[in-house]
């Protein structure tokens, strides 16, 4: 899965580590719900990847509502912490139940506000959160390929969707995107600063 994949890796790991996607527009706000059965983030709302969206990314918290979101959100949450850490590396490993907590609540208003809800997200930017995680851009590409796009899929959010509203937010690569301020280690993904 090519961009639909590195959508939803980067609002994962974006929530897993208390971080809004861009770095230069951190929301604020409080948790919230996760794009579930066919939604997902996806928009400039609050900050959210640095960059264009597709015209349908801001509209997908409409579409789909905060069921769908939360029911998403709950399945990336299962599937991260399940995936292999050869692939996904630890972030997701030895959580506690606090820190679990705080990634679902996280994950949740990051997923919401990027995809055109309400903004009650408080992390910190993306940059920020990813500090010191060590995500390479195939532990972030693994993360949206094997991780969101099944959590969306699975929770019946159409492949078109996916491709085309949920996954440009997280796959553009330019300074300040989600992709760019996630993947902090190895070789800088291209067309990232």
């Amino acid at each position: 899965m090519f961009r639909r994949s590195s959508l939803i890796v980067g609002l994962v790991v974006s929530a897993a580590c208390g971080s809004m996607p861009s770095t230069s527009d951190a929301g604020t706000g409080t948790g919230g719900g996760t794009a579930a059965a066919g939604g997902s983030a996806g928009g400039t709302a609050g900050g959210t990847g640095g960059g264009a969206a597709a015209p349908c990314s801001s509209m997908m918290y409409a579409k789909y509502g905060m069921a769908a979101f939360t029911a998403v959100n709950n399945s990336i949450i299962t599937k991260a912490v399940a995936a292999p850490t050869a692939s996904v590396g630890t972030s997701f490993q030895g959580l506690s139940q606090q820190q679990a907590a705080t990634l679902t609540t996280n994950l949740g208003a990051f997923l919401v506000v990027a995809y055109g809800g309400p903004n009650t997200y408080q992390g910190k930017t993306m940059l920020a959160a990813h500090q010191g995680l060590n995500i390479t851009e195939a532990q972030y590409d693994y993360f949206i390929s094997n991780v969101v796009v099944p959590a969306l899929s699975e929770n019946g959010v159409p492949t078109a969707d996916i491709m085309n509203c949920f996954a440009p937010p997280v796959t553009e690569k330019k300074a300040g995107s989600v992709k760019c301020d996630t993947v902090q280690s190895g070789p800088r993904p291209s067309g990232c600063p």
